[in-house]
Formats: C-alpha cells, sequence, structure tokens
C-alpha cells in the first residue's frame, strides 16, 4: 500500500480535470481529504465538492450512507491510506457507491517527481485557536509527556530499541549521555562561526532537556544552564545525573510557565517544538525571542512541512495522546523573528525526524 502524497493527487485527477459533466466526492474527509480539497479548488478551481465522512462532524458534511442518494456523474475521490482501516473502508463502499471511484492510495507513483518546494504545493492547513484552547492543547502534550517519562524517558529522547527501559543497560545509559558531549561542539560549533565567544561568561536556556543527555556537557563549557521540560520524570532523571553548581532545573507545568523562564544569553532546543501543536509552537518561540538577551542567540530545530499536514482543534482533541509530530510554516518563524527583533544568521536542513519532511535549523541573533 502506498501512501496518499500530494504528487499521486495531481496525477490521479488530472484526467477528471476540464470535464464539466464530473462531479467530485472527498471521501473520507480527514487529514488526506482536506489536502485533496484544497488542491481542486486552489489549483483548479473546483469549488462545490462533496464531502463524505463515516461520522460527520458538520452539517456540510454527508454520512457514508447517504451517497447513494446522489444524482449525477461523480467520481468518489478515496482518500484514506490508513492500514487499520484500510481494507473495510473499501469493502463496505462497494454498498454505498455506485459511481466511479479514484482510490488515490493505489496510484502508481513511479513517474512522479517529489521536489521539496514545486510550484504545486500543498498549503498546509493550521487552524487558529484561542488563549484557553492553547491552555488545553498544552496540557493534552504535558499528559503524553508526563506518561512517557514514567513509562519511557530514554526511548522518548532517542527512540531506538535500545533505549527502551527493557532494554536499558548501563552500557547503554552511558552512550545515550555521551552522545550529548558531541550536540554541544555541535552548538558551540555553530555560535563560534557566527563570532560568538567567551562562553563560559554566557547563560544558556535550554529549552526541553529531557533526561539531561545534552545538559552536563553545557554545563562544562557555559557560565550557567537553565534546563527546561514539561515531564516530571525526565527531569527526575535530569537531576539525578547531574550535580553541576551551575545547572538549575524548571519543569513546566502550564503553558504560561514559559513566561516566568529567566533570561538567557544563548536558547537552545533540538528535537523538542516538533512533539507540540503548532499553536504551542508559536506561543513558545514568541516567548523564547523575547527571552533571549540583547546580541543573544536563538538556535532551535522544528520540521516547517510535511505533506498533508493539517491541525484542526477539535480533530486533534479528539486523537488518542501519546508521542507526536507536528510543523510550523517557516514563513510564520520569519514573521516572529521580525515582530521580536531577532535577526536569522542561519537556516539550514536538519533531518533528525526519521520520516520526509522539511526540518530545518534555525539561528537567530536578537537585536
Amino acid at each position: 500500500m502506498k501512501q496518499i502524497t500530494e504528487g499521486k493527487v495531481y496525477k490521479s485527477i488530472e484526467k477528471y480535470v476540464g470535464n464539466e459533466k464530473k462531479l467530485f466526492i472527498i471521501y473520507p474527509y480527514g487529514n488526506r481529504g482536506k489536502m485533496v480539497e484544497q488542491i481542486l479548488r486552489e489549483t483548479y478551481n473546483i469549488q462545490n465538492c462533496v464531502l463524505a465522512d463515516n461520522q460527520p462532524t458538520k452539517e456540510n458534511i454527508l454520512s457514508v450512507n447517504q451517497l447513494s442518494d446522489l444524482q449525477g456523474d461523480y467520481v468518489l475521490l478515496l482518500c484514506s491510506d490508513n492500514p487499520r482501516i484500510y481494507q473495510e473502508i473499501r469493502v463496505n463502499l462497494k454498498d454505498k457507491f455506485y459511481g466511479e471511484i479514484c482510490d488515490l492510495a493505489e496510484v502508481d507513483d513511479d513517474e512522479v517527481v517529489y521536489e521539496p518546494f514545486y510550484f504545486k504545493n500543498y498549503k498546509m492547513q493550521i487552524e487558529e485557536v484561542n488563549s484557553e484552547q492553547i491552555k488545553q492543547v498544552f496540557a493534552r502534550t504535558k499528559r503524553a509527556w508526563e506518561k512517557l517519562g514514567k513509562e519511557e524517558p530514554y526511548f522518548s529522547v532517542i527512540t531506538h530499541d535500545e533505549m527502551k527501559t527493557e532494554n536499558l543497560t548501563e552500557e547503554v545509559i552511558s552512550r545515550f549521555f555521551q552522545s550529548g558531549n558531541l550536540k554541544t561542539i555541535e552548538i558551540i560549533s555553530s555560535l563560534k562561526r557566527n563570532g560568538v565567544s567567551n562562553l563560559e561568561r554566557l547563560s544558556v536556556l535550554e529549552l526541553g532537556c529531557g533526561c539531561g543527555r545534552i545538559t552536563k556537557s553545557l554545563a562544562r563549557n557555559f557560565g550557567h544552564v537553565d534546563a527546561v521540560d514539561i515531564s516530571e520524570g525526565n527531569l527526575r532523571i535530569a537531576r539525578e545525573h547531574i550535580k553541576d553548581t551551575n545547572v538549575d532545573f524548571f519543569l513546566m507545568k502550564e503553558v504560561e510557565d514559559y513566561l516566568k523562564l529567566p533570561q538567557a544569553d544563548i536558547i537552545y532546543s533540538f528535537i523538542v517544538l516538533q512533539h507540540n501543536c503548532p499553536p504551542v509552537i508559536e506561543y513558545i518561540l514568541n516567548v523564547m525571542m523575547n527571552k533571549v538577551n540583547p546580541n543573544g542567540i536563538l538556535m532551535f530545530q522544528v520540521p516547517t512541512y510535511y505533506w498533508g499536514y493539517t491541525f484542526c482543534y477539535e480533530e486533534y482533541m479528539s486523537q488518542p495522546e501519546g508521542m507526536e509530530m507536528h510543523c510550523f510554516p517557516q514563513n510564520r518563524i520569519f514573521e516572529l523573528a521580525y515582530e521580536n527583533q531577532c535577526i536569522p544568521l542561519e537556516v539550514y536542513p536538519y533531518l533528525c525526524t526519521g520520516r520526509q519532511d522539511h526540518s530545518m535549523m534555525f539561528i537567530f541573533r536578537k537585536k
């Protein structure tokens, strides 16, 4: 089974576009369905698609049982590539719809060329939320990471099987913390090539310290480190491992706690922001751009694009809690930087998510 991607959608539906008699049904209307709808609307100016789903959440979405009542020359764009319900959806559909079906998950994509930012690129749909909803999504993420911190603290940082609790040995734990030395070397190199010196006099705010993998080596190279995390279990391990007197630990209990963090000369975050949904990422970045001292450096990694990514508050809150992967649009990062007087120094790909997204490392200097 092949995953539905943007390229497959274009290749599949172009043979229908231009035929005025053809009408489109998008089913099911989940994340993939929204991607297909946007492509039809923005690229082909097809505005009046029929939306259908097994569990309609809005009045303009039909139930799958209503499809047999439709009159007209409809093409159903089948947008499900979820392996759990793949066969079930296709079997059930045979009794509900008798028109033409274009199965987007089964398109041969051998001829499709995937370019990172080619002109038909799908724009991610990210719903705006209010301040109360930001609190709710943060609380949801915190619950998930409290659970991970208790059950799989090391695996929650490095998702390799050897890091699972059942496989942990002293040697594995030792390698875990040694890997933090390499990240610190990388941080120092980035700072030095951007003219930062006298590191022993500078303070660092490490956003998402986890079990302290990088924290200890940061403490050896910088004047002071404030280590921040939302998982009490992970932070407990960090405290046990790190006895340096120039390290302070902060547990984020609610999203407003970011406002209480101290100012810092260097703010650093790696494989952390991606586990928060876009409104929380924006909230954190906005706060951090205000927490970095004048002439200080903000250095963080975050995925900025993924085919088919959407964020809808109601849909998100209804999903099972656990480790998640999110994106945050690159253009919005630059807007935040401009609003907060942060000058971009470097932006480069940083592949670390284990999937084909556009994960980037950003380095800004505060005016």
